[in-house]
């Protein structure tokens, strides 16, 4: 199968909103982010950008640790 990868994208705006639009208009197979959350003390494992995404998009979210 062919891969195709794409790293060259300059995105502007709030972040969720701007990956949001990007992977809609572009039908990303997979989303990658960065998780940045701070823990259960603050209520979330997840950063709110990696919330938002994954309740939001079709396509699979992977989250990796910073």
């Amino acid at each position: 199968p062919q891969v195709t990868l794409r790293l060259d994208t300059l995105l502007s705006g709030m972040p969720a909103e701007a990956i949001l639009a990007y992977a809609r208009n572009e039908a990303v197979d997979l989303i990658v982010t960065r998780r940045h959350g701070l823990g259960t003390l603050h209520g979330s494992l997840l950063g709110r950008v990696a919330q938002k995404l994954i309740s939001h998009v079709t396509s699979p979210v992977l989250t990796v640790q910073r």
